[in-house]
């Protein structure tokens, strides 16, 4: 991703233009709308988030006429981590339940995959009603045979299994989770390594812990 990051960059006054003159003067909404959906993963780890969330936001107010549609949806949930990185968490949850919903009626397998992502970690439900929807998550992701997102989900519930204090069956989530990413270059794998770690140095499995931390 770095490399079309870096793409990007010589490009960004260019594009921030555009989404001026497509959205804020109202010239070509749908245009200005594949722009900010297209520049949500480059605001999201090279930022401004603020930039993202005032372009999203702006966005949501230009198709709002259009009713719910799943362009709709997709800027909402992808506005909800910028809401959160501004210390929004209602928007946040208010926006990926509502995205959820488009998503259960118009969308697809993979779209409402991806809104039960977003709104089972808005931070607003209860442990359980986070973990259904992860786990429904999950049974889409299969479904897709989308083992990135399967893995995902699995480190996920990993997590709620902690949080809920059964750690053997977060240390089985977490394992996982290692088997369905496989890719050793992908950062969520590291990361779920090391919660796996932590699982098994909490089970007693000091020995084996030590190795996987040194995975």
């Amino acid at each position: 991703s770095q490399p079309w990051f870096k793409r990007i960059d010589p490009d960004r006054a260019n594009l921030l233009g555009a989404l001026h003159w497509c959205l804020t003067e109202q010239h070509d909404v749908s245009t200005g709308t594949d722009i900010a959906l297209w520049l949500i993963p480059f605001w999201t780890v090279r930022g401004p988030r603020d930039e993202g969330a005032l372009w999203l936001t702006r966005t949501l107010d230009c198709i709002q006429p259009l009713g719910p549609t799943i362009t709709k949806a997709k800027v909402m949930y992808g506005l909800v981590d910028f809401e959160h990185f501004l210390n929004r968490p209602d928007l946040a949850a208010a926006h990926a339940q509502e995205a959820l919903t488009i998503c259960r009626e118009q969308g697809s397998p993979f779209e409402i995959m991806i809104a039960l992502l977003r709104r089972a970690g808005a931070g607003d439900l209860p442990i359980g009603a986070a973990r259904a929807l992860v786990e429904e998550w999950l049974a889409l992701a299969r479904k897709l045979q989308d083992s990135f997102y399967e893995g995902i989900a699995l480190f996920i519930l990993g997590i709620r299994a902690m949080q809920e204090g059964n750690v053997a069956e977060a240390a089985h989530h977490y394992q996982n989770s290692l088997d369905a990413l496989a890719d050793r270059n992908e950062p969520t794998w590291h990361i779920a390594a090391f919660y796996q770690a932590d699982a098994l140095w909490q089970q007693g499995d000091t020995s084996v812990a030590l190795a996987q931390a040194n995975t």
